[in-house]
């Protein structure tokens, strides 16, 4: 999934919290991808937007928590890799806590950068996005 000019959505989705995630440890969110053109000294900032709800008592989240992570690239060529990894803070929402089984509304973004170096040229090609969580030995009924 290509991420052209900043300030453009890239991906909705909205995964569940497992049955299995130990519910007391944040759960990381990496990006994978690469980009389109090659770049000297250059940066990008990807914005990973998140909420979560209890599906069926919720409503949909019009407020969100967000982790940007800006990356800079040296001397990359065309085509070269990039990994972020975008931490969703399980108890932000104190009491409202992020529960096993609960929705996470994800919404990524990429922005204009923040640091001396320039922004990128082309584009930031997405290709995964998945989430990483410590597990309990046993899953947990639900």
């Amino acid at each position: 999934m290509p991420l052209y000019a900043a300030n453009q959505a890239l991906f909705f989705t909205e995964p569940y919290t497992p049955a299995r995630w130990d519910g007391t440890s944040n759960i990381t969110v990496i990006i994978r991808g690469y980009l389109d053109t090659a770049n000297n000294a250059k940066r990008f900032l990807l914005r990973m937007a998140w909420e979560q709800y209890t599906a069926g008592t919720d409503l949909v989240p019009t407020t969100s928590h967000d982790v940007d992570i800006e990356t800079l690239t040296g001397n990359w060529a065309q085509y070269q890799t990039f990994e972020t990894q975008h931490i969703i803070d399980y108890d932000i929402d104190t009491p409202d806590v992020l529960v096993a089984g609960d929705s996470i509304a994800l919404r990524i973004r990429r922005y204009a950068k923040t640091g001396a170096e320039d922004e990128i040229a082309g584009n930031v090609i997405v290709t995964s996005v998945h989430m990483k969580y410590r597990c309990d030995k046993f899953a947990r009924g639900t």
